[in-house]
């Protein structure tokens, strides 16, 4: 069976996306390394990323470490300083745990993949000046929006509104 030409050019946009993505965090990464020995950073792979293309960047950083384990995504959140991800959901969860987070979006030309709701939290970063000026000043960073409107992405996200009775509702 062959797939659709509308469907290959959507895989090959969106490899080209990650690809994007990945330059974007390994020019950072080696910068980040140079620029700031004294700090660490810990790469938190996806479930679903292969481990070894991690190790593999960070085998000759010596503050950048890779991580795999079992241990919620949460956890290492609270122990950073600051969270940096790459149109995650994770950067959401930072955001819910008051947790000073990034979302990197280097990728331009491609919003339409973006999460939206990531956006209704906070200005995305878009380049590296920009991503070291924050490391360097993090205080003179307002990491989250004022009264995100999270209403239109949840609808139970406000107080006596509950999930399980909209579940059953639509049940």
């Amino acid at each position: 069976m062959e797939l659709p030409e509308a469907t290959i050019e959507s895989y090959k946009r969106r490899l080209n996306f990650e690809r994007i993505n990945l330059e974007f965090i390994i020019r950072f990464l080696k910068i980040f390394s140079k620029k700031y020995p004294q700090k660490k950073i810990i790469i938190r792979p996806h479930p679903a990323e292969r481990i070894n293309i991690w190790e593999n960047i960070c085998k000759d950083l010596k503050n950048v470490e890779c991580i795999f384990d079992h241990i919620p995504t949460n956890s290492w959140m609270k122990a950073s300083e600051l969270s940096i991800n790459s149109n995650c959901t994770t950067f959401f969860e930072a955001y819910m745990m008051n947790v000073n987070a990034l979302n990197l979006f280097p990728a331009q030309g491609f919003e339409d993949l973006e999460f939206p709701i990531l956006n209704e939290i906070a200005d995305k970063v878009t380049n590296i000046d920009q991503l070291l000026r924050i490391i360097d000043n993090p205080q003179d960073h307002n990491f989250y929006k004022k009264n995100p409107n999270l209403k239109k992405y949840m609808s139970n996200f406000e107080i006596g509104k509950c999930s399980v009775d909209a579940i059953l509702t639509e049940i």
